[in-house]
């Protein structure tokens, strides 16, 4: 879940973050063509495994080495979801809090008072309140320089 400023930025951002935004784009793609390739390969072959340790090593290196790449400033505009406060109840200072926090590679946890767990992002994403008052409803949103 990414948040893009982009369009809220004055001409001349615009123009100092459109080359960044250009290369983590094709990056993107590129992920994406590589994920579909593995797909291929699997459904081609459901005897092999679809990615092979060394592979995996490979890819998240690279990631690792995107991250290094950026500056400290976002020169990009892009804005990942990092985590969620939410509350359920009709009223704020009655009801219940609780967290949603993304981990390092990618799961999101639950922390329900002293209960942590693992969540699916879609859970995530209901949090926007269309379930009405009684569910749970994203109160704040922490997000985090995309590099």
């Amino acid at each position: 879940m990414v948040l893009d400023l982009f369009d809220l930025c004055t001409d001349e951002l615009k123009e100092k973050l459109l080359p960044r935004r250009t290369q983590l784009k094709k990056l993107e793609d590129e992920r994406l063509e590589k994920e579909r390739e593995l797909k291929r390969k699997k459904m081609a072959d459901e005897k092999k495994e679809d990615t092979k340790p060394e592979e995996k090593q490979k890819e998240e290196n690279k990631d690792m080495e995107i991250e290094k790449e950026a500056k400290q400033d976002n020169d990009s505009g892009f804005y990942e979801l990092s985590a969620v406060l939410s509350h359920k109840g009709r009223y704020a200072d009655s009801g219940h809090y609780v967290a949603w926090v993304k981990d390092r590679d990618g799961t999101w946890l639950k922390y329900d008072d002293e209960q942590v767990i693992p969540v699916h992002e879609e859970d995530v994403k209901k949090l926007s309140g269309s379930e009405g008052g009684d569910s749970h409803i994203a109160y704040l949103c922490i997000y985090k320089s995309k590099a």
